[in-house]
């Protein structure tokens, strides 16, 4: 599912706890994106998340003028390595991080977000994102359950299907999966996902027209079985059954 949160200048920072659970939901890389001195800065792991906490924490004390965009993925295309993890840099002053699935055909070990990257971002005007009907062909192309955060070197954010997240405390997070303790939608307590293969989830079955009640992406079906929630989201609070 994958979890961006948005964190303006001078809004209240992320805690530990926000942290650590949008990490243990989303194993497969952490990233931050902020601005140095006038330029984009990105940072990505794949394992010492504790570093990109710290780093994130410096430049929320030394540096309060830069928003900072933080994602955390779960793979479903492409491998689970620091090509694949966001965010990624657009142009010189612009860079993005993405939570969904973009229906493109993934170029050859690249995930769909790198493949919308470099075959039509890129080849966009430097500015596009500041333009209405472009951020409109965007939201087109990624679908209603994907968002986008871009921010460019002068500080300023755009989010793309921003209404399909939600904002709390001054900050914007693309879906719920950064909170701990009860679901907002059924009460049930929270379990904390333990990584695990997620390419079954986008093979042999079909989607349809239904939002999941966490986080809005468009629902999938598995064997026939349909869900109230996507199947990353009904992980996160136990209502999977084991798949045999």
């Amino acid at each position: 599912m994958c979890i961006i949160i948005l964190n303006p200048a001078n809004a209240p920072a992320i805690s530990r706890e926000t942290f650590n659970t949008c990490q243990e939901r989303n194993p497969d890389g952490t990233g931050i994106l902020y601005i140095r001195k006038n330029r984009l800065v990105i940072d990505r792991t794949l394992d010492d998340h504790d570093r990109i906490f710290r780093l994130y924490k410096k430049i929320k004390k030394s540096n309060p003028d830069s928003p900072i965009v933080l994602h955390f993925r779960i793979a479903t295309h492409g491998g689970i390595n620091l090509q694949n993890c966001h965010p990624f840099r657009v142009n010189r002053n612009l860079a993005f991080a993405h939570n969904g699935i973009i229906p493109i055909t993934p170029l050859v070990g690249k995930s769909d977000t790198v493949t919308y990257n470099e075959t039509v971002l890129k080849l966009k005007n430097p500015k596009f994102y500041l333009n209405r009907q472009d951020q409109s062909d965007v939201a087109r192309d990624i679908g209603n359950g994907s968002k986008i955060v871009f921010l460019d070197s002068d500080g300023k954010s755009v989010i793309i299907n921003e209404q399909a997240g939600q904002w709390h405390n001054g900050n914007w997070f693309s879906n719920g999966s950064y909170k701990s303790g009860h679901s907002r939608t059924t009460g049930k307590k929270l379990n904390k996902i333990p990584p695990y293969d997620y390419s079954f989830i986008w093979n042999g079955h079909k989607s349809y027209d239904r939002g999941c009640m966490n986080c809005t992406a468009p629902l999938e079906t598995y064997r026939e079985r349909r869900l109230d929630y996507c199947e990353p989201c009904a992980r996160i609070y136990g209502l999977l059954p084991e798949i045999n």
